[in-house]
């Protein structure tokens, strides 16, 4: 049984393009899914990296007033 808009449907009646369009949209939500999960890993990634070049750089000295 496939479930398609709160309605129940026998996988068997239904036709060869509705069938490849369930796989379809399967994938692609399968798709969104990873492509989330990566954005978000990068995300906290940039965050990382950002933080660690910030202490990597030359820290300002005071500048002596003559």
């Amino acid at each position: 049984m496939i479930n398609i808009d709160n309605k129940e449907y026998d996988e068997k009646t239904l036709s060869s393009a509705a069938k490849l369009a369930v796989a379809q949209l399967q994938q692609i939500s399968k798709n969104i899914t990873e492509l989330t999960l990566t954005l978000q890993n990068q995300e906290v990634l940039k965050i990382h990296y950002a933080k660690s070049l910030q202490e990597e750089l030359p820290k300002e000295e005071s500048k002596l007033k003559s």
